[in-house]
């Protein structure tokens, strides 16, 4: 009885993932995809954060989103979020959270406004923010969520909950090289960009620029990006 009880179990589940698919997935391009390919049959249930204050996804609603996959299919997602502690998309049926389960297949994705791509860094794959992206260029935004472990109580003191803290690093990809890390310095950037180094000087200088703050890091890769 248990062992039919477990098979059935899985008829239905393998069922719904079917029916996931091809109510939620819209696909276009090039090439096919069958729902056994192993991109939507397996599962991996969302890790709950229950006891962590905060949570680690870029945007904590869900969202419409289009992802590329290396094979030059696109696959348009009515209800998808990123993972940035797990790195990882995933996708809503029926209040039940779905992982995209072949990560290393995807070559971009959108979610709202914000464009992702797939680069190799340290010999691992990861997801990194397009900023800006010319011919010559790509200038990226990694995010990154840390656990910060929460203090017992102590006394009258009451404990406190582990919590998520976000944090960022930009890199810079030009051409076929390997990515480098941009150090937020006008010193490191102007080296970055030593053979407009003067003019991107110049610049800063005259629009007041603070390369530490995003927008005005961008303006100047924009600004180089009309230079080279």
């Amino acid at each position: 009885m248990k062992k039919q009880s477990i098979t059935l179990f899985y008829l239905l589940f393998f069922v719904s993932i079917n029916v996931f698919s091809q109510q939620d997935l819209t696909f276009s391009g090039n090439g096919e995809i069958n729902f056994n390919s192993g991109y939507f049959t397996k599962y991996v249930s969302s890790v709950e954060y229950k006891k962590i204050d905060g949570n680690p996804y870029l945007f904590e609603n869900w969202s419409s989103g289009l992802i590329k996959l290396k094979s030059g299919m696109e696959l348009k997602i009515e209800s998808c979020k990123y993972d940035i502690y797990e790195d990882m998309l995933m996708f809503l049926k029926d209040e039940v959270s779905l992982y995209f389960s072949n990560p290393e297949d995807i070559d971009r994705f959108t979610i709202g406004t914000s464009d992702f791509i797939n680069l190799k860094l340290d010999k691992k794959n990861d997801f990194f923010e397009i900023l800006v992206e010319v011919k010559d260029f790509i200038l990226l935004k990694k995010y990154k969520y840390d656990i910060i472990k929460g203090k017992e109580s102590v006394g009258i003191i009451q404990a406190t909950n582990d919590k998520f803290k976000i944090s960022c690093k930009y890199y810079l990809k030009k051409g076929n090289a390997e990515i480098v890390k941009v150090k937020i310095k006008e010193k490191d950037i102007l080296e970055l960009m030593n053979d407009k180094k003067q003019e991107v000087r110049n610049y800063i200088i005259d629009n007041k620029l603070n390369l530490k703050e995003e927008n005005d890091l961008v303006a100047v890769f924009k600004f180089y990006s009309t230079l080279v």
